[in-house]
């Protein structure tokens, strides 16, 4: 048997863990995956503020873990710093 309910308090005193996510891309050259890490990226918030710099490593790209501690909408943009290679067409776009 149960004691009933709280009266509508909705609490329950559970406190939900943080969302954790870690962000991952690869780079591509010509259809390639590039082995050395000599292409950078930059992973910006939605205010243009830069929050972390990677290089490719083996052809990927791994952000560092972002932790989530409330409710909300997040944006984030991760785009290619240019490079001097006149060889290489850099990638221009943001996603």
């Amino acid at each position: 048997g149960g004691s009933g309910g709280s009266g509508g308090s909705g609490g329950n005193g559970h406190t939900p863990q943080a969302a954790r996510v870690t962000l991952t891309a690869t780079k591509t050259l010509d259809s390639l995956t590039p082995t050395e890490s000599g292409f950078t990226f930059f992973l910006d918030d939605a205010n243009g503020q830069r929050l972390q710099v990677k290089n490719n490593q083996g052809g990927n790209i791994t952000f560092d873990t972002l932790t989530f501690n409330k409710t909300g909408t997040y944006v984030y943009y991760l785009t290619e710093q240019t490079g001097n290679d006149k060889n290489v067409n850099y990638d221009t776009a943001s996603y």
